[in-house]
């Protein structure tokens, strides 16, 4: 089960360990943190089978299978940048 402290690295960890030592300096207990922990599972649940779902809708095309009318265009487009000074 994923908890508060796990869910990140960097400041969400930091953030996570102290909101989680203010929470029980306040005296909340365990139990009242596990199930206000809950509904992250449902949050990580349904954003990771959004991506699941856009990956599945949109499937990645590396470059060698464009067709090279495309990636003319898109030479063409990148070519058409000018330098402002």
């Amino acid at each position: 089960m994923v908890g508060d402290i796990s869910s990140g690295t960097g400041f969400a960890g930091l953030f996570a360990t102290g909101t989680l030592l203010v929470s029980k300096s306040v005296g909340m207990s365990s139990e009242l943190l596990f199930f206000l922990e809950v509904p992250t599972i449902f949050i990580y649940y349904f954003a990771f089978k959004w991506l699941v779902e856009q990956k599945e809708k949109y499937r990645f095309v590396p470059e060698e299978k464009i067709a090279p009318v495309e990636m003319k265009s898109r030479a063409h487009d990148l070519s058409d940048t000018t330098d402002i000074i």
